[in-house]
């Protein structure tokens, strides 16, 4: 019994639990509203977790993060060049350039890609130098998205709404 309650609260205690917990859905929330603390520990919960996410729990939090940047651009660009840094590829996944390569574009209407799209220009232009690269790499990404053919194609499937990170 005693082994148990230990486990349990190291697990609830561990960013490394999160990925297989119930908290999950609440650390994604916190990322995408760009809780500061969150943010801000952002490399440290990456650098325990990120190399044991599946492919679908990545793409949400590199997609949460990229909803971070139209709340809070600097802190997000800083929290993400730090975990750039890492020579693990599972890692580094989670970096800018990816955040800002629009990871959502897979489970987004083109509608909603290009409503993102444009409030993040704005708060990207506004974040001053740490956000140009950014931006231009999210601009890039844009274009060859639009090169890519015509709006909506296989949108039934996907959100029509963004998140409501306020």
């Amino acid at each position: 019994m005693k082994k148990m309650v230990l486990l349990l609260v190291l697990c609830t205690t561990s960013v490394a639990c999160l990925a297989a917990g119930s908290d999950w859905s609440d650390f994604i929330k916190r990322v995408e509203r760009a809780d500061p603390q969150t943010i801000q520990s952002l490399p440290e919960s990456v650098n325990k977790i990120g190399d044991s996410l599946n492919g679908d729990r990545a793409t949400e939090l590199a997609t949460a993060a990229s909803f971070a940047l139209l709340k809070d651009p600097v802190s997000v660009l800083n929290a993400t060049a730090e975990i750039g840094k890492s020579q693990d590829e599972l890692i580094q996944r989670f970096d800018s350039m990816m955040i800002c390569s629009l990871p959502m574009m897979n489970g987004y209407t083109r509608a909603a890609i290009e409503k993102y799209y444009a409030q993040a220009v704005t708060v990207l232009q506004n974040a001053g130098k740490p956000a140009i690269e950014c931006l231009n790499n999210m601009r890039d990404t844009m274009d060859e998205l639009r090169a890519d053919g015509p709006d909506g194609k296989g949108d039934d499937e996907k959100l029509n709404t963004l998140p409501d990170v306020g």
